[in-house]
């Protein structure tokens, strides 16, 4: 994926801090992943949810999708 090579370039500039790279960016997709689980759980079907919600819901999914491309 992508972040192999991004972690790769930044460990190449950065060598001494190659394990905090690392760890940081197992942490960010863990929390991209725990992000998708949530927003796939609220049921978006509900016709009585306000426009506020359902907007932020679909930016929310947007940005996710786009996080995984560059992870």
């Amino acid at each position: 994926s992508g972040g192999q090579m991004i972690i790769k370039e930044m460990s190449t500039e950065h060598p001494r801090s190659t394990w905090y790279i690392e760890k940081h960016w197992a942490a960010i997709v863990e929390v991209l992943k725990a992000s998708k689980e949530a927003l796939e759980s609220v049921p978006t079907d509900n016709t009585s949810l306000p426009f506020p919600f359902t907007q932020a819901h679909q930016q929310l999914k947007k940005a996710i999708t786009q996080l995984e491309e560059i992870v």
